[in-house]
């Protein structure tokens, strides 16, 4: 750091005196700036009497004596005066064209470069300034100065004997130089690129003379000449040694002082230390550290047995939650376990009773009404089947935060109803005696499809676990300025334990292998799906056989003037359509021909995106079923294919299993009118087509009776 700071100081002290010698040379070359511009002015110059400008100019040159002549040029180069020859002279172009071109472009002062002049075979330097006449250069008015000026500088600076300065101009060319060079020398290589590289700094390298120096350069922006003072590295870097062995060996001498004292205090404290790595290998061991060290008289030593008395408390105390979180990871992954073997098994029976209902389909011998219940059989296990799978697609999206609502202002005993018929209308709550008591509208703010969706899996929850003739009695009341929605039933109840986590997700209550089925993910909806819509669910019960209540509070709205309609229910199209269903998948494509066929559509059938183009060159169909991931051409590029050639005279329906927002969203930018999720369900699809058919830019005709 010493030899450092040494440097450093040389470097100061050389940039400083840089400094001040460029402003010399500046002042020096700005000087002869106004003398130039004092006989610029000169009244014969202004009416071209060159003669008698002559005899001015001589006798400046006189008065200046640094000055060898005195020119006039013109903007060419070409001299038209010049004091050390007659007038009327065979005069040649200056020897420095660059800087009469840069006086001419700039208007400005400049300080030419070192060349050799063509009147007397010396080394001259050029100071020039435009004469300007209606704001253009007529002449470039030049004095023409020897560097001995310069050098009278450099040596009135009084350097020491062996220092170097020099001064070189934009060319890197020497001015002057101490000791002297012959002037027009090239300055070093290591000079002329630190130059090139910045105005100002210091760097190490070889001068001309090939001597090892430490140098400070500066270059002017007004001359755009650069000043140098180069060092001996020698000199440098001697004073920086000096200064470094001095301060060695205070520093030897103060780590052998350091070294008795430490000797003696280590003597004092190596005990206590002693006794601190003690108590931190007891730490490690799990037992608690000896509390001899907090008494020592070292307040050091007294801080570390402090801390590692906390750290023994904050090591059990981890250790106690790493062990619980041990045991919650076990039970997460026991749950994962069961849960895949739960989706296992329930997935299984639905396609074991389908397979089984195919397989009987395609016996001949089978008679009508068996054959009936067996499409019932299909039917009642693929809507099992469509259940799972929208139970499990809609936990994710409700965990992800994906789900959006669309909440009116409804009455929570009608939806009530109209979900309770739908499930009674299926079959399902057959085997019990359900009563209803929805006699008073309950108006609540919120999303009329989702609430249906808690009705449906709560009671769907009552009759899984209600024997056959058990009772579930379903209640819609105004209760403290909330709506609520009870669930009561007969079967066959909750402990305790299983009350407080029946809303967790995958979470079975009744665990057995006969247990009832379903994959834990309802009431988990339920309970997410209130409270998005600002409500609470809860469960009570007496004990095991005897029976549950659920109960869903929701905020109460009193105003009912904005109560939101029932949607129509869809009805089948009342037109005969021609439709053209595009699919990659055979059975899927077939089913679906068949079963709008059965209605009187006409239906044509594509395997591809290119199938389906060539099949709409043929005829144009009202309604095309596009499936979207196909391979080559997807359903979103051949829509917009369709799009592009036929316009709005056929209604696209995207057909597919991709539901999420996002993909509702591209295949409405793709051109579709309407989005379907695969499977769908007939009423759905009569919905649509019902919709279809009263576009009245479609031709269809009407159904016959």
């Amino acid at each position: 750091m010493l030899v450092n700071y040494e440097r450093d100081a040389f470097r100061r002290g050389a940039i400083d005196r840089n400094r001040a010698f460029m402003t010399a040379v500046d002042a020096e070359v700005r000087g002869h700036v106004l003398t130039l511009t004092a006989l610029a002015a000169s009244k014969r110059l202004e009416v071209d009497d060159l003669p008698a400008f002559r005899e001015e100019a001589q006798r400046v040159v006189k008065s200046q004596p640094d000055w060898q002549s005195v020119n006039l040029t013109l903007p060419s180069g070409q001299q038209v005066l010049n004091t050390n020859r007659p007038l009327g002279s065979d005069l040649p172009l200056v020897s420095d064209l660059e800087s009469v071109q840069r006086a001419v472009r700039t208007h400005l002062p400049v300080a030419g470069n070192i060349n050799l002049g063509r009147t007397k075979n010396t080394y001259v330097v050029p100071v020039r300034i435009p004469i300007l006449r209606n704001g253009s250069v007529a002449y470039v008015l030049t004095a023409v100065i020897e560097p001995d000026g310069f050098a009278k500088l450099i040596h009135a600076q009084h350097l020491p004997a062996s220092w170097m300065s020099s001064l070189v101009d934009g060319t890197g060319h020497f001015i002057a130089r101490e000791p002297p060079v012959s002037p027009g020398d090239l300055a070093s290589p290591n000079f002329r690129a630190a130059i090139a590289q910045t105005p100002e700094g210091w760097y190490r390298g070889i001068t001309v003379d090939g001597q090892d120096s430490f140098t400070a350069h500066n270059t002017s922006q007004y001359s755009k000449w650069s000043v140098g003072f180069a060092i001996p590295a020698s000199e440098v870097n001697a004073a920086a040694i000096r200064a470094a062995w001095v301060v060695g060996m205070g520093a030897l001498l103060t780590i052998g002082l350091a070294f008795l004292f430490a000797y003696r205090a280590a003597r004092r404290i190596s005990g206590p230390i002693a006794e601190v790595a003690k108590a931190a290998r007891s730490i490690g061991a799990g037992e608690e550290p000896p509390q001899n060290t907090r008494h020592s008289e070292i307040r050091e030593v007294r801080d570390v047995a402090e801390a590692l008395s906390e750290a023994s408390t904050a090591v059990r105390e981890r250790a106690q939650l790493v062990e619980r979180e041990q045991s919650i990871l076990i039970a997460a992954d026991r749950a994962k376990d069961e849960f895949l073997a739960m989706l296992g098994h329930e997935l299984r029976n639905p396609l074991s009773a389908v397979s089984n209902a195919a397989l009987l389909l395609n016996r001949p011998e089978l008679p009508v009404e068996r054959r009936n219940a067996v499409q019932a059989i299909i039917c009642r296990q693929t809507e099992q089947l469509t259940r799972l799978v929208n139970d499990l697609l809609d936990v994710g999206r409700v965990v992800a935060g994906k789900i959006r609502l669309e909440t009116t202002m409804l009455d929570l005993s009608e939806v009530t109803q109209t979900a309770v018929a739908a499930m009674q209308a299926t079959g399902r709550a057959d085997a019990q005696r359900i009563s209803i008591h929805c006699d008073e509208s309950v108006m609540v703010q919120g999303d009329r499809a989702r609430l249906q969706q808690v009705v449906t899996n709560l009671l769907s929850n009552a009759i899984s676990f209600t024997p056959v003739d058990g009772a579930i009695d379903i209640s819609v009341v105004k209760e403290a300025g909330s709506a609520v929605l009870r669930i009561a039933d007969t079967g066959a109840g909750l402990k305790d334990a299983d009350r407080h986590a029946i809303f967790d997700l995958f979470y079975q209550a009744d665990k057995g292998l006969h247990r009832k089925g379903g994959l834990g993910l309802g009431l988990t909806l339920v309970k997410r799906l209130v409270e998005m819509q600002g409500g609470i669910v809860s469960a009570a019960s007496a004990g095991l056989g005897k029976g549950s209540t659920f109960t869903v509070r929701l905020p109460l709205c009193e105003d009912r003037s904005q109560a939101a309609a029932l949607p129509a229910t869809a009805s089948p199209a009342a037109v005969l359509l021609t439709i053209l269903v595009v699919d990659d998948s055979e059975d899927a494509r077939d089913s679906l021909q068949m079963l709008l066929g059965i209605d009187g559509h006409r239906v044509d059938v594509a395997a591809d995106g290119p199938a389906a183009l060539q099949a709409l060159s043929q005829e144009v169909p009202d309604v095309a079923f596009l499936d979207i991931g196909m391979p080559g051409m997807d359903g979103y590029e051949l829509a917009r294919q369709i799009r592009h050639l036929y316009r709005q005279r056929v209604s696209l329906i995207a057909m597919t299993g991709y539901g999420q927002p996002e993909d509702v969203r591209r295949a409405m930018d793709a051109g579709f009118d309407a989005h379907l999720i695969k499977p769908a369900d007939l009423e759905t699809l009569n919905a649509v087509l019902a919709k279809v058919a009263r576009r009245p830019k479609l031709v269809v005709n009407e159904r016959r009776a």
